[in-house]
């Protein structure tokens, strides 16, 4: 009996992504990569180099000293049936 199997596809999730919203804000506040490596031990025990925390914000966008912005959320769109629509064309 002959059995396939799909090959496993790992997701593209970084560890930080946990702390997003802890990483922004302190790039927001211009903190260096380098402390906010730092900090992500001496809090999570999460080893992790600065080069990483670079790249992370890199592809996410976290720039230093920027505003910071709500996180969008992600809300689907509903439909209110309790009323007819009318549509003409």
């Amino acid at each position: 009996m002959e059995q396939s199997y799909e090959p496993h596809i790992r997701p593209n999730v970084s560890r930080l992504e946990k702390w997003r919203t802890d990483i922004t804000a302190m790039r927001s506040l211009s903190w260096p990569y380098q402390k906010i490596a730092s900090w992500l031990w001496e809090h999570h025990q999460l080893r992790i180099s600065d080069e990483a925390v670079r790249k992370f914000c890199q592809v996410r966008n976290i720039n230093k000293g920027a505003k910071l912005r709500p996180m969008p959320s992600k809300r689907r769109f509903q439909y209110d049936d309790s009323e007819a629509i009318d549509i003409k064309r």
